[in-house]
């Protein structure tokens, strides 16, 4: 049953020693407005056991039928972690035993003689609002939890107490761990319902980690079955992704092993370990423990070979040959050695490093460096399929032999060559003008109109982009590579570093290097 949905049907328990009294009840349009009747009981012995079998939402229960009535049902129920809601079934002569049952926590109550269909699917209402309202206080509650307990390795008796008294299963559990772009992080939140699912004795929750990288925690009570609950949880994993495809967000998919008790953050290791196998996988198909993996080390020395050979076919003004080189590349990768996405990316920055400004991409808004939107388009990708996608496109623009920036001034071309010479002094749009003998408004405006974008927009990119590549090639210090690329400021480089690349310098150092230093040559 689907748990994520107010309008989800909620289960009754019909408790009266007097069949007329539940015959009376069963005739209602209950199912019309979201009710069902999954029980009847005669006495409260019998009601505690079907409580506890069927885990009924709400109880309706005559407060005097015999055995055990309905206060002292409610005594009994009261002590449960999540009790039903109990809605009592009164004469007009049991004030006093109302009053007895709202101190014990009943919900409502309603006067049984003349009992009318409309006044009993209101009280049922009232008392559904109620219940919504705890499960999203309750869903709110066991999230954190479990976003703490993945964190910080927190896997105490305490923690698990606190999850128990939640009635969150702690027997065994999975996690899938999805990755996508950042910007569809706000389309996730209205996703994520969809990965929440509660059914026989299985309840799966969605934690969001940080934008663009979620959790969902799938866990059990079951005794029995291993496979049945992989199954279940590889079933909830593709409705959600499915829920995640239709609102456009394209993601990566990972699954731990089926765990004993609670160990969340083992299992987050193990998926984001797999998240590199992900990235080569058909979106749609998580990588799953236990599966033999593909992932392997691009040799440094192949590589070196094919950077150099685009550096030579730059110089010789060969753009085909670029485009053949980048092809190959990209075949040799997805079909021998799927390195980790991370290093992949270093790769391709490299390569696309190599190209000449000459080489060119005609946008809407003017021509841009082939060389800056491919090492954008690279950075950005999330999945093989992306980072095919932009190499294929950027080798169809070399294909075409655009080997200059044709109708593009040539006082902007020398601004360029200018840019490329100078980036490390402090230069500024009034030295370029002067380089090229115009004056700085003009030049102003003929390099936005001609590039796309103002002089010190793109000198601010250019030098980024060189920063970047010192941060992944070299061991210098972050105030050196300040220095070096004409942001002397260590602070305000620091600031615009990460509002370009969404992270600080050491951590994207950190981040894309990964451990490896085959390609800081």
């Amino acid at each position: 049953m689907n748990d994520y949905a107010d309008r989800v049907t909620l289960k009754l328990l019909i408790v009266d020693d007097e069949p007329m009294a539940r015959r009376r009840i069963r005739s209602f349009s209950l199912e019309r407005h979201g009710f069902e009747i999954v029980g009847e009981a005669e006495n409260g012995n019998q009601a505690w056991n079907m409580i506890r079998e069927l885990a009924p939402d709400i109880v309706v229960a005559d407060i005097g039928m015999p055995v055990l009535n309905g206060i002292e049902l409610l005594k009994r129920v009261h002590g449960l972690n999540t009790p039903p809601k109990f809605i009592l079934l009164t004469c007009y002569e049991d004030f006093d035993k109302i009053q007895t049952a709202l101190r014990y926590g009943a919900h409502d109550y309603i006067t049984k003689l003349l009992l009318a269909e409309q006044d009993f699917i209101d009280c049922l209402n009232k008392a559904a609002l109620t219940i919504h309202q705890e499960k999203r206080n309750r869903k709110k509650a066991l999230r954190q939890l479990l976003l703490e307990r993945l964190l910080s390795s927190d896997d105490t008796d305490a923690s698990a107490e606190q999850l128990a008294a939640l009635s969150f299963p702690s027997r065994r559990h999975m996690l899938a761990l999805i990755r996508f772009a950042p910007e569809h992080n706000r389309a996730m939140f209205s996703a994520s319902p969809a990965l929440e699912y509660s059914e026989e004795g299985n309840l799966s929750l969605a934690v969001q980690i940080e934008p663009g990288l979620w959790a969902m925690i799938a866990a059990t009570d079951e005794r029995g079955g291993g496979p049945a609950f992989f199954g279940w949880t590889m079933q909830t994993l593709r409705r959600g992704y499915e829920i995640c495809k239709a609102k456009g967000i394209a993601a990566l998919q990972s699954v731990s092993d089926i765990r004993e008790g609670l160990p969340l953050t083992a299992s987050l290791i193990q998926c984001r370990q797999l998240m590199d196998e992900a990235y080569y996988l058909p979106l749609g198909v998580p990588a799953v423990a236990g599966t033999p993996g593909r992932t392997s080390t691009f040799p440094p020395d192949i590589f070196e070979a094919m950077k150099q050979e685009c550096r030579q076919a730059v110089e010789r003004e060969d753009p085909k040959a670029v485009a053949q080189l980048l092809l190959r590349w990209l075949e040799e990768t997805e079909r021998r050695y799927w390195p980790k996405p991370a290093q992949l990316c270093m790769m391709g920055a490299a390569l696309a490093g190599c190209l000449s400004d000459d080489y060119t991409r005609r946008q809407t808004d003017g021509f841009v460096p082939l060389r800056l939107w491919l090492q954008k388009r690279i950075e950005e990708s999330c999945h093989i399929s992306e980072m095919r996608a932009a190499v294929e496109e950027a080798a169809d623009a070399l294909k075409e032999a655009q080997t200059s920036l044709r109708g593009v001034r040539s006082e902007v071309l020398k601004a360029l060559r200018f840019i490329e010479q100078r980036y490390r002094e402090p230069i500024d749009v009034a030295a370029a003008a002067k380089h090229v003998n115009l004056s700085p408004s003009w030049f102003g405006t003929l390099f936005r109109n001609e590039i796309g974008c103002s002089f010190s927009d793109y000198l601010l990119t250019y030098r980024l982009e060189q920063a970047r590549e010192l941060l992944l090639r070299t061991d210098l210090k972050v105030y050196e590579i300040a220095e070096q690329t004409g942001i002397p400021n260590y602070r305000y480089f620091s600031k615009l570093f990460s509002d370009k690349y969404r992270h600080k310098p050491q951590d994207f150092r950190y981040k894309l290097r990964g451990g490896e230093r085959e390609y800081d040559k």
